[in-house]
């Protein structure tokens, strides 16, 4: 069986518009509103516990009951990105009040990653998460990485019917390796923790005329309901299932989504509330094709991951601030056969499935063994200018912590806002993988803020 596509096609890569469209300002932000509550008053207990640096490793979330699993999607690591951002912004950012101010790791789930045996779930396993440099956010005392005081562990758990997260932060201190409590708090869901969160639904249909602009409250109701719908029509079913609503299994997504090894389609499975497709073995090229459901000629922009990376230049960055593939109308189909780097060279997938190690009590790695697909319509009306305030909690909901340390807490804002604004950046490290010539353009496309389908699907390793 051949690929879908009948003729050789170029792919249209997006570079993200600039201006004052501010993705996730106008959004209610309840949960980042929370995390900017909770972090005022973790730092005023840090300061009279003589706690000078922190890190927030990645978080475990379920939804619902049961055992918490490695990953629900990104979310595990958006949630302690999103409380890095919120610790970082509640520092006094003034040079005169340097001496206030808690040092803030980035990333520290990528340091306690390379620890073998490090685990907070015992002794042990937290002292050897402070043997290792950890990188600060900004040069904090005159140092740029530090073995922290502190760190922050987050539990999330998504109630059942998606409306709503709670959230319990946890400190684990260096001098005695005890968990204390932070704080506690919950917060409606939005579509972005959704999304996140491996969710899959697509909007056809939910409003007349097709797409909206914007995530009111009504607007949120009706993808998570949709979402949900989605999720309890294999909930209970541990065997393959048939599915009419995932929207990978409808013929009403606007799109269809597809995944080939070699020349070989894969059936994708529908259990267990999610869908699943067998992993590649070794060797085996992976080719991941988007092709029009119907004869629907809207213009899209897709955001493509794998393992929780953008397929455009390895993004690890909010949707809000990924490049996108751009489907124009005079497309019919076209294909990713791998990470694109630049705007002539790919590199070849590696994909694995989740580490089912027994001597790994917790995976603090990212999002390995995710493939995700996210639909955007086009924005083609104005936005309002978001305020000051919403500006700070999109911050928090959108951006990330660069990876270059700033120099000092006031330029760490500024590139933050920045970042924001500009929507243009990029990140990520080039692994293992062959590298290849492979051509794109680049057009403009300014995104819409939400979707019109978001669909996830894991990979496993056949027995």
């Amino acid at each position: 069986m051949k690929m879908i596509a009948s003729r050789t096609i170029r792919l249209f890569l997006i570079a993200l518009a600039t201006g004052l469209m501010v993705p996730g300002a106008h959004a209610d932000n309840e949960l980042e509103q929370k995390f900017s509550d909770a972090t005022a008053d973790i730092l005023k207990q840090f300061r009279r516990d003589n706690i000078r640096t922190t890190g927030v490793l990645k978080f475990s979330v379920r939804v619902g009951g049961g055992q918490f699993p490695g990953n629900v999607g990104t979310l595990n690591t958006r949630l302690a990105e999103k409380l890095e951002i919120a610790l970082a912004l509640a520092n006094p950012a003034e040079k005169s009040k340097a001496n206030q101010q808690i040092g803030v790791v980035r990333g520290a789930s990528d340091v306690a990653a390379t620890i073998n045996g490090a685990t907070h779930l015992g002794e042990d396993g937290r002292r050897l998460l402070f043997s290792k440099k950890y990188p600060l956010a900004w040069k904090h005392r005159g140092l740029s990485e530090v073995t922290p005081d502190s760190l922050i562990i987050g539990v999330a758990q998504v109630a059942t019917d998606l409306s709503s997260m709670t959230v319990e932060l946890m400190v684990l201190t260096r001098r005695d390796l005890q968990l204390q409590p932070l704080a506690r708090f919950t917060a409606p869901t939005d579509v972005s923790d959704l999304i996140d969160g491996g969710e899959s639904f697509s909007t056809r249909g939910l409003f007349d005329g097709g797409t909206v602009e914007g995530s009111d409250s009504a607007t949120t109701e009706a993808i998570r309901k949709e979402a949900l719908l989605t999720r309890v029509e294999t909930i209970s079913e541990t065997d393959p299932q048939p599915a009419t609503r995932h929207p990978l299994a409808s013929s009403k997504s606007p799109v269809k989504f597809e995944i080939w090894y070699d020349d070989d389609l894969q059936p994708i499975e529908f259990r267990n509330g999610a869908a699943f497709v067998k992993e590649p073995h070794e060797g085996q090229n992976v080719v991941l094709a988007v092709s029009r459901n119907r004869s629907d000629k809207t213009r899209y922009g897709i955001i493509v991951r794998v393992n929780g990376e953008n397929t455009l230049y390895r993004e690890r960055n909010s949707d809000s601030q990924s490049s996108l593939w751009v489907f124009e109308p005079d497309l019919d189909a076209f294909s990713i056969r791998g990470f694109q780097m630049s705007d002539d060279r790919r590199q070849r997938f590696r994909v694995l499935s989740q580490s089912e190690s027994d001597d790994r009590k917790f995976d603090y790695g990212r999002d390995i063994g995710l493939i995700s697909i996210t639909v955007y319509p086009e924005h083609t009306g104005l936005k309002r200018l978001p305020s000051d305030h919403e500006l700070e909690l999109a911050v928090q909901s959108e951006a990330s912590l660069p990876d270059e340390i700033a120099q000092d807490r006031g330029e760490l804002g500024t590139s933050l806002f920045a970042q924001l604004m500009e929507q243009t950046t990029t990140r990520g490290i080039i692994a293992e993988g062959r590298n290849e010539v492979a051509e794109v353009d680049t057009v403009e496309f300014k995104r819409g803020s939400t979707p019109v389908m978001s669909a996830s699907v894991r990979y496993y390793k056949s027995r």
